[in-house]
């Protein structure tokens, strides 16, 4: 690839309306070292493992169970590989083995620019044209699951 190609392709991954899934939210972290202590704290008062266990594993699901979505961004859930719904903006609650979530979608203006192209006009006479292109994503759920990457569609 040329070096034109790579910076333009870098330039549209800096500026994609497209971010990527996070595994853990800050949420999700909170509530699984929450549950973890209190795990500790649970075996060191009963003198009991199950407890500790019981409240562990609970910490780990709620660790990567727990997502969080911005005010500006939807993300498409999938269930065994189906379609079962949008979420976002704000928390919302995962099964971890069972659901995978596409990424997250950016529902704000983006703004593009089109380089000056030069064409001729009927009687000959050239003429520079260059644009901007204010766009966004109306319908993730569309943009999700029916365009392959509809950044650059």
């Amino acid at each position: 690839m040329s070096s034109a190609t790579i910076s333009i392709m870098k330039g549209l991954r800096e500026s994609s309306p497209i971010s990527n899934v996070q595994i853990v939210s800050k949420p999700g972290l909170a509530l699984g070292l929450l549950f973890g202590v209190a795990a500790f704290g649970a075996a060191e008062v009963l003198h009991s493992i199950a407890p500790a266990v019981v409240l562990g594993l609970s910490g780990l699901y709620l660790l990567f169970a727990i997502k969080v979505a911005q005010q500006w961004e939807k993300c498409a859930v999938l269930r065994l590989g189906k379609y079962i719904g949008l979420r976002g903006p704000g928390m919302f609650h995962i099964i971890p083995v069972v659901d995978s979530l596409s990424k997250f979608v950016d529902q704000r203006v983006s703004v593009n620019d089109v380089r000056a192209e030069t064409a001729l006009t009927s009687d000959t006479v050239p003429v520079n044209v260059d644009a901007i292109v204010f766009w966004l994503v109306w319908d993730a759920q569309k943009a999700l699951l029916e365009v392959q990457d509809f950044v650059t569609a």
